[in-house]
């Protein structure tokens, strides 16, 4: 009885198929070529002058395979707002908060001093 199941699942699948055969190749591969894709240009404010202004803060290695990452900083000159981008991993938009701080401090003279500081911390939205 085994026999006959094992005869029966060697026909079934000689008759699918057979199994996973590698694909046939000619010869040598060529690289794949890059390709130019000619994209219209809406990204401008005035024709001639880009709308983001890209800034490299340098190079670190990450990820799968140690790939090379770059940081960006990425200004849309429209809007005003800044991005940091990661190369192969995303972009996220920046913002900066403002704090002011007043403190009122004798003078030393028996007068007070009114002191404001403002301080600007940027952080990732």
């Amino acid at each position: 009885m085994k026999l006959r199941l094992v005869i029966v699942g060697l026909v079934t699948v000689a008759a699918l198929g057979g199994g996973c055969d590698a694909p046939q190749t000619t010869g040598p591969q060529q690289p794949r070529q890059p390709t130019a894709i000619d994209v219209a240009d809406v990204t401008e404010l005035e024709p001639g002058t880009p709308r983001f202004k890209v800034q490299s803060h340098g190079k670190f290695r990450a990820g799968f395979d140690n790939n090379v990452r770059e940081i960006l900083l990425i200004t849309d000159l429209d809007t005003g707002k800044t991005y940091l981008g990661i190369t192969g991993v995303g972009i996220s938009e920046l913002r900066s908060e403002s704090h002011t701080t007043t403190s009122v401090v004798p003078d030393g003279q028996g007068g007070l001093d009114v002191r404001t500081e403002t301080t600007t911390e940027t952080k990732e939205r």
